[in-house]
C-alpha cells in the first residue's frame, strides 16, 4: 500500500511539475502550426468526424498516460522500497511526452474543422524560429530533457557498436 500511495503522489506530482514548470506548453504551442500541416497533408481528402463526447474522449487518454507513466513508477518503488532514479523517471518522462503529442495531435483533429486556424499559418516563419531558438536553449542547458536524450542516444550508440 506505501508503494502504490508514494507512486500515486510521484506520478501526480511528475506530472504536474512537467506540464508547468517546464517549457512543455510554449512548445506545444509552437509545434501546433507543424501538427496542423501534418493533419492537412495527411487527412486532405478524408471527411472529418467530430465526435460529441470529446471531454471523455480526452479525459480516458489522459486517464491511460497517467496509468502508464504510474506503472512505470510504481514497479520500481515497489521493486527497490526507495523513490526511483533519474533513468527511470527520464523514461517516463519520454513516454509522458510522447503521450502528451499524441494527445494534442488528437484534440487539434477534433477541432480542424470548428476552429479557423489562419493565426498559425500567418505567424508559421517566426513560429519555427522561435522554437528553433526554445529547443536550442533546452539542448545546451541541462534539464531532463537533455539528459533523457542523451540515454536513449548512448544505449542506441551501444547497440549499433556491440553489433
Amino acid at each position: 500500500m506505501q508503494s502504490f500511495e508514494m507512486s500515486v503522489i510521484l506520478t501526480f506530482r511528475n506530472f504536474f511539475n512537467w506540464i508547468v514548470f517546464s517549457p512543455l506548453l510554449i512548445i506545444t504551442l509552437l509545434l501546433s502550426p507543424v501538427f496542423l500541416k501534418i493533419l492537412n497533408g495527411y487527412y486532405e481528402n478524408k471527411e472529418i468526424k467530430i465526435t460529441n463526447s470529446l471531454y471523455l474522449s480526452v479525459f480516458i487518454k489522459y486517464l491511460s498516460l497517467y496509468l502508464i507513466v504510474f506503472v512505470i513508477i510504481f514497479f520500481t518503488i515497489w521493486n527497490t522500497g526507495e523513490m526511483p532514479y533519474g533513468r527511470t523517471l527520464n523514461t517516463a518522462f519520454i513516454v509522458f511526452l510522447s503521450g502528451w503529442f499524441y494527445i494534442c495531435i488528437y484534440i487539434l483533429y477534433q477541432f480542424k474543422s470548428r476552429i479557423n486556424f489562419n493565426f498559425f499559418r500567418k505567424t508559421q516563419k517566426y513560429v519555427y524560429v522561435i522554437f528553433i531558438l526554445i529547443l536550442s536553449v533546452l539542448m545546451f542547458k541541462k534539464n531532463n530533457i537533455r539528459t533523457a536524450y542523451s540515454d536513449v542516444l548512448r544505449e542506441q550508440l551501444t547497440i549499433i557498436i556491440s553489433n
